[in-house]
């Protein structure tokens, strides 16, 4: 299967396919939970670089994103939020064009 991040410059998906694409929600994630991408930074320093982190909590999803800064960023943000967070709420797998297909705390086949 064949995923797609949906930046801008990436490869476009062709008319008429339904391709999945990657949504990156940390921006979301911190706007529902009153966090502030410096707060953050703050919380993962020694760990993750302050500017990775800014480059992170912006709009445009990563290219790429190590295991071991995804791990950290789940770590900090369980320690700001007071609860687990899972990975699932930090991406989202939706179609091209419609809306996620999970939010947070919810499962894709719950319904």
């Amino acid at each position: 299967m064949w995923y797609n991040v949906g930046a801008a410059g990436r490869e476009a998906p062709r008319k008429g396919d339904q391709r999945p694409v990657i949504e990156w929600r940390l921006r979301q994630v911190l706007r529902e939970n009153g966090i502030t991408p410096y707060r953050l930074a703050v919380e993962l320093s020694g760990r993750v670089a302050r500017n990775t982190v800014y480059r992170l909590a912006r709009p445009t999803p990563p290219a790429r994103l190590d295991l071991a800064t995804l791990e950290a960023l789940l770590e900090a943000l369980g320690r700001l939020t007071g609860r687990r967070v899972d990975v699932g709420e930090l991406l989202a797998l939706k179609d091209e064009g419609r809306a996620p297909t999970t939010t947070r705390g919810a499962r894709p086949d719950a319904g």
